[in-house]
């Protein structure tokens, strides 16, 4: 019998090989049930503050929004560094339906730093023990867990990281190939997230610099890891998720979607980003995904401009619009064709 395609994290089988990454600020309910409408077998939430969550707060809890048409499998991600809050977080996570609980361990941010959350807590492995072994002990579902390959090119500690997860219980661990230093530049290592996989029994899922289905596959093959995680590229191409898995399960790769099916999907965001915070709201929260989409664009700085001011779905759509009209005769080399 052929092997089913996917993978299993913990009791939870996969679908797929390619997850979309947790990212601040866009990939709560409305964008991946966008880039679903392509095809998502795995996505993560953007990160939740465990004492936010708490504390009752009202924006930490809208973060873990679920709704139709939802990736396939999705984790809830919390970071925090208090080990009661956050095993209270995974019943959140838990309570809400999420199929997996994730921890945030590679956060390069300062504010989250400030908490020793995030990938602050890789550096001390024995809170990162306490508060990973609160998570399982009290998640009802299986517990999985983000990190760098390091803190930084000195301290090359993801390895040793992972398992210390393994060994408390997490079930699979995704790592994105830069180091908290790097931040989000430079370019991602590879062979650093090998190093991982080899390291560890549970699934590693390898995170950056794809932005290609032909990348995706290099990656695949060159970590061994289970699977593959696609961060930024996804915001100006959410059929690439779908288009990546499909090249990794059958060897072709398929057309990048046309020009206006894409335009469809942004306004269809628009519409699930309303339907969730109103109108006026969603205005606001949609102007970075316009910011992003404009790069590459005939005018790109004028269309930033206009993206950034968008106050009414009507002013969006003419954004929109005006990107369609400027995008080039090939579609390949459209700037929603990453």
């Amino acid at each position: 019998m052929k092997e089913e395609y996917g993978f299993n994290i913990g009791d939870v089988r996969i679908p797929g090989r390619i997850a979309l990454a947790p990212m601040a600020g866009y990939t709560e309910y409305p964008f991946r049930a966008v880039v679903a409408g392509f095809g998502c077998p795995l996505a993560v939430t953007p990160l939740v503050s465990a004492k936010g969550l708490s504390m009752g707060n009202r924006s930490s809890a809208a973060i873990l929004r679920k709704g139709p048409g939802d990736a396939e499998v999705v984790a809830g991600q919390v970071f925090g560094a208090d080990p009661k809050a956050m095993a209270d977080a995974a019943w959140h996570v838990a309570d809400v339906g999420f199929d997996l609980v994730d921890v945030n361990l590679g956060c390069p941010v300062r504010k989250v730093h400030r908490q020793s959350a995030g990938a602050a807590l890789t550096a001390d492995l024995e809170l990162l023990r306490k508060v990973v072994k609160a998570v399982v002990r009290a998640s009802p579902i299986p517990v999985t867990a983000k990190i760098r390959v390091g803190l930084s090119d000195d301290t090359i500690n993801g390895p040793e990281v992972a398992k210390v997860l393994e060994g408390e219980g997490v079930v699979c661990v995704a790592v994105h190939g830069r180091t908290v230093v790097q931040g989000f530049s430079g370019r991602s290592d590879p062979d650093r997230i090998a190093e991982v996989v080899n390291e560890v029994e549970i699934p590693v899922v390898a995170n950056g610099d794809v932005t290609t289905p032909p990348k995706a596959k290099e990656l695949l093959e060159r970590t061994g890891a289970a699977a593959i995680m696609i961060g930024r590229a996804a915001l100006r191409a959410p059929d690439l998720i779908a288009r990546a898995d499909e090249y990794i399960r059958t060897g072709a790769e398929p057309p990048a979607a046309d020009v206006d099916v894409l335009f469809d999907a942004y306004v269809r965001l628009f519409d699930l980003t309303a339907n969730a915070y109103g109108d006026e709201r969603a205005a606001k929260i949609i102007r970075k995904f316009v910011i992003n989409l404009a790069k590459g664009f005939p005018g790109a700085r004028r269309l930033r401009e206009k993206g950034a001011a968008v106050s009414s779905r009507e002013e969006y759509i003419n954004v929109l619009d005006e990107m369609q009209r400027t995008t080039p005769a090939n579609p390949s080399s459209s700037a929603v064709r990453v």
